[in-house]
């Protein structure tokens, strides 16, 4: 089942050589795009197949060998429109792991950004759930693409993309326990600095992300992401440093060329 925006779907049947989804008679995927998936009555059974979907965990027990736990990992699917480009969408996603020996799942709700500028959409649709279902949401994966400067803020407006401050701005009008800022440009060569004013996310942890980054999704990841991202932000400092003073090193020991 593939959640896209239209443009994806045509090119998926065009690299798959397929027809909506058809190849030579066989199925080889569902496509519908998020508008469909969110509001067509055509899509309630899409809808109920991707909630439907059933895993299994094996449990190792030290007396009587291994028990497996049925689960359905997905608990509920929002797409949200947001300010990009056409088509543009974060989501909000509920997630579960089976509790071994236990009848109740582990609950924890993801929203992503996709690329966006700060984003009232998202805003609302993570304070509707938190006011009915009463909880925060557990990680907001939010897009941070420029620094909060002068340069910064006219490049973010200009391509619709957000900075870090306003990324952080909007996690602090929800209720969130962690966020995780990333899409950084490449421009930097390292985590963009924070912004000097801490008193703006005091209810929840923060980080910066970075490539092959493995984060266990449970309810303890507000308490130990705010350590992970100063550690990785002193060993990526540590690492640039050490490639500056190299590079200084290898200059100084260069013969300068003398001409004859």
């Amino acid at each position: 089942i593939v959640v896209a925006p239209s443009k994806v779907l045509r090119f998926l049947d065009f690299t798959l050589d397929s027809k909506n989804g058809l190849k030579n008679g066989k199925r080889i995927y569902i496509g519908i795009t998020h508008r469909d998936f969110e509001k067509s009555p055509f899509s309630k059974q899409i809808r109920s197949d991707v909630l439907d979907i059933e895993l299994r965990r094996t449990e190792i027990a030290n007396d009587i060998g291994s028990e497996v736990f049925p689960y359905r990992p997905f608990q509920f699917l929002k797409n949200i429109p947001v300010h990009h480009c056409p088509d543009a969408f974060g989501f909000l996603i509920g997630i579960s792991a089976p509790c071994a020996r236990s009848n109740e799942d582990s609950a924890f709700t993801i929203c992503y950004s996709g690329d966006t500028r700060p984003s009232t959409n998202l805003v609302r649709a993570c304070n509707d759930f938190s006011r009915e279902c009463r909880q925060n949401v557990s990680l907001l994966l939010h897009e941070a693409t420029f620094e909060h400067d002068e340069r910064g803020q006219v490049e973010a407006t200009k391509k619709r993309h957000s900075t870090t401050l306003e990324a952080l701005n909007i996690a602090s009008q929800m209720y969130v326990d962690s966020v995780l800022l990333t899409h950084f440009s490449q421009r930097y060569p390292k985590f963009p600095p924070r912004h000097p004013d801490d008193n703006i996310h005091e209810r929840y942890s923060s980080a910066s992300a970075y490539d092959g980054m493995l984060i266990k999704l449970t309810k303890s990841l507000k308490k130990h992401l705010s350590s992970l991202g100063s550690c990785c932000t002193v060993i990526m400092s540590d690492t640039i440093t050490s490639k500056k003073e190299s590079s200084l090193s290898i200059q100084s020991t260069e013969k300068p060329h003398l001409k004859k």
